[in-house]
């Protein structure tokens, strides 16, 4: 049986590229045979392996191309693990924002770090020598937090929760906390044909497997539907409207949303293609400006498959300042304006059309 040339293709593979190019390397091969994740080992500084289900071991990224084939055409690289954007850059970069913390200056580390002596030791180390230290909570280091639910108000669990942290003496002393937040894709179907196929090729090819999979690369993209970009938008904006809407009250000092590249385009539609004011670098959302929370922030980010790592090195494309009020404006003020104008005639012109093919004779007079 021919098999159809797939669209979507598991794009990492725990932590390295397969697709569109191949770069695994004898090491990459044997951190894959181990199932370790190369993000949260080291976050947590010991291996750990992918806490993924068997169904979706190993899968970090999806890369979908227009039209299909080996590697041709457009790429897009949609997040399907929240792992694979713990890394020092984006969260450092998340701490810049959040806390208008200077670059290069702030360290990030997993709260639960700090139950190990030498982890407390380094932190010492680094504060002494002027660096800002951050701890933050998230749901495999130390435990996702959030706020519970009331008669008037739902439950709501922040993906990172950021808190600077000092020593005063022995006692460890923090901050306002932060929220980082990060949007992963949701995809129909299950990896589950391209993760065994990628699997058995690994079992019986050893540590040939990179160049047999470069000749195989329909392994990767077995049976994987496409990604589910409507519902992306819809599961997010309330969430993180209640978020944004935290910056800078109370003990929060601001909250970042990171948005991989390929899902910020396709929030375009959804928010009318809005427009912005560049200042020093960060683009200023219209109706952003001074009555809205002043850390409320969407750092657009992407992987450098050109950096020659692997790993490949995260870093943030784009960082936009937004309201909760300029949100909702686009969203439920703008949107429906440019259907109104775009589209009212022709559903008139469809409804019309439609019907005649059933029964000729119709005309359409509203009332």
């Amino acid at each position: 049986m021919t098999r159809l040339t797939p669209r979507n293709y598991v794009g990492e593979w725990y932590g390295h590229r397969i697709y569109p190019a191949v770069r695994l390397t004898g090491s990459s091969v044997d951190d894959i045979r181990s199932r370790k994740c190369p993000f949260l080992s080291a976050l947590s500084e010991q291996v750990r392996t992918c806490i993924k289900p068997e169904n979706s071991q190993g899968v970090c990224t999806i890369t979908t191309t227009a039209t299909g084939g080996r590697g041709t055409g457009d790429t897009a690289d949609w997040l399907v693990c929240p792992y694979r954007a713990l890394t020092p850059s984006l969260l450092n970069a998340a701490v810049g924002r959040v806390f208008l913390a200077q670059a290069g200056r702030v360290l990030a580390i997993p709260a639960l770090n700090l139950s190990r002596a030498e982890c407390v030791a380094r932190m010492r180390t680094v504060s002494s020598a002027g660096a800002k230290v951050f701890l933050f909570f998230q749901a495999k280091m130390g435990g996702e937090l959030g706020i519970a639910g009331t008669d008037v108000s739902p439950e709501m669990s922040f993906d990172v929760t950021l808190v600077p942290a000092a020593f005063v003496g022995d006692t460890l002393v923090l901050g306002r906390y932060g929220i980082f937040e990060v949007q992963t894709m949701d995809f129909h179907g299950s990896y589950r044909s391209a993760v065994k196929a990628l699997q058995s090729g690994l079992d019986l090819h050893g540590r040939d497997f990179p160049a047999v999979l470069r000749g195989n690369l329909e392994w990767a993209g077995r049976e994987i539907e496409g990604p589910n970009v409507a519902n992306v938008f819809k599961r997010t904006f309330y969430q993180i409207i209640l978020k944004f809407s935290l910056a800078g009250h109370a003990d929060c000092a601001g909250v970042a949303l990171g948005l991989p590249s390929a899902v910020w385009r396709s929030w375009q539609p959804h928010l009318g293609g809005p427009s912005f004011k560049r200042n020093k670098g960060i683009d200023m959302m219209k109706g952003s400006g001074r009555t809205g929370p002043k850390s409320s922030w969407i750092l657009v980010f992407g992987s450098r498959r050109s950096s020659g790592g692997s790993p490949e090195h995260i870093s943030v494309d784009r960082t936009i300042h937004v309201s909760p009020r300029s949100l909702l404006k686009a969203a439920f003020d703008d949107v429906p304006a440019a259907i109104e104008r775009n589209s009212t005639q022709g559903i008139r012109t469809l409804i019309l059309a439609r019907m005649r093919t059933i029964y000729p004779k119709t005309e359409y007079r509203p009332r």
